[in-house]
């Protein structure tokens, strides 16, 4: 059974992943949740999945470059943030 529920809360969480839409944000290239509606999905989804919300955010919105010097974060304009 709690697999199961693991399974439905992914599920879930999917579904109201892909409810949220992106909007231009405050930095060159950068994208952030367009209004309330997409705020409650994106806060839903970190709670079905047991996350932080800022980290669940910030993996939506940013891509990670790692090479072997550093670690690169790089913002994701609205329309790469919705296909990432």
């Amino acid at each position: 059974e709690k697999e199961q529920e693991a399974i439905f809360r992914v599920v879930a969480a999917i579904l109201h992943i892909g409810n949220i839409e992106f909007t231009k944000g405050k930095e060159v290239d950068s994208s952030v949740p367009k209004d309330d509606n997409s705020k409650f999905h994106l806060k839903t989804a970190a709670e079905l999945l047991m996350c932080d919300l800022k980290a669940l955010e910030d993996a939506l919105c940013k891509r990670v470059m790692i090479t072997p010097e550093e670690v690169i974060k790089r913002s994701l304009d609205p329309q790469s943030a919705v296909t990432s």
